[in-house]
């Protein structure tokens, strides 16, 4: 892919996020943040511009169907084996915050450690302070969040890690969203004029269904019900670009219109950075 290419790829995509029509399901799918112009990203886009033909194109969209409900049905069964709670942490929680963040719990070994990977000791020190402040930790261990949480003890900073699952039925109404987002976009592909806003139109009816979307539009649900519970006057959230980051502030703002977003650059910015 040439620049040319990129830059037309982040307008057509960036026209469907922003359209008129847009909403937070829409904003969740992961595929259309273009991030940044690096090969192993873009490579998941190199059909847009290079399509296969015959088998090989009937081949590839049943492989992105198969993952998706796959992905779905794993879902499921992980609904079901667990007992639905939107995130594993102390009993009680503030129920007034100064400031929430929104950190990634990245290794197991991280757990219990009184300094964030991301944030280093700036919850201490703000709570230090004077400050209340809370961390919502995202699991990306592969491990049971509530063990994780349970090593977090008489610590100042109050800490909870996201559950990768919701109940059975807020599952069940996450994916019909998604599904009448899906539909929606489909007729939005055929209603469309010929060309890369097409395909990336049609693209992004199959995509809205997948699991990352999902996972951000249940993190969405997640943060919005935090927010709610604690009453934070700030948000500050680890900003590159994701969907996710974006539906958080949009259910931060939903539960708590007056609350302050701050999106933290934690990485070098490239050249052609885009979302």
């Amino acid at each position: 892919m040439n620049e040319e290419q990129y830059r037309s790829l982040c307008e057509a995509c960036d026209r469907v996020l922003l359209s008129p029509d847009s909403t937070m399901e829409r904003v969740a799918i992961p595929w259309l943040h273009i991030i940044r112009e690096h090969p192993v990203f873009l490579e998941n886009y190199r059909d847009l511009f290079e399509p296969t033909k015959g088998c090989h194109a009937v081949i590839g969209k049943l492989h992105r169907t198969f993952l998706n409900k796959a992905g779905w049905f794993r879902q499921l069964l992980r609904s079901c084996r667990t007992d639905g709670r939107p995130w594993f942490g102390p009993e009680k929680l503030p129920h007034s915050l100064d400031i929430l963040f929104v950190s990634h719990l990245l290794n197991s070994s991280h757990a219990g450690q009184s300094l964030d990977f991301y944030y280093g000791n700036l919850p201490d020190a703000l709570a230090g302070r004077g400050y209340s402040v809370a961390i919502a930790l995202i699991n990306h261990t592969g491990q049971a969040a509530g063990p994780l949480a349970a090593k977090w003890k008489d610590n100042r900073v109050t800490r909870v890690v996201l559950s990768r699952s919701l109940p059975f039925l807020e599952e069940m109404a996450l994916r019909r969203r998604l599904r009448r987002e899906s539909s929606k976009l489909r007729q939005c592909a055929h209603a469309a004029v010929v060309g890369l806003e097409r395909n990336v139109l049609a693209r992004s009816s199959e995509e809205a269904v997948s699991g990352g979307t999902l996972t951000s539009l249940r993190m969405a649900s997640q943060i919005g019900s935090l927010v709610t519970q604690m009453k934070p006057k700030a948000i500050v959230v680890t900003h590159e670009g994701h969907s996710w980051e974006r539906v958080a502030f949009a259910a931060a703002r939903q539960a708590a219109p007056e609350i302050k977003c701050i999106g933290y650059q934690h990485a070098a910015l490239f050249r052609l950075q885009h979302a």
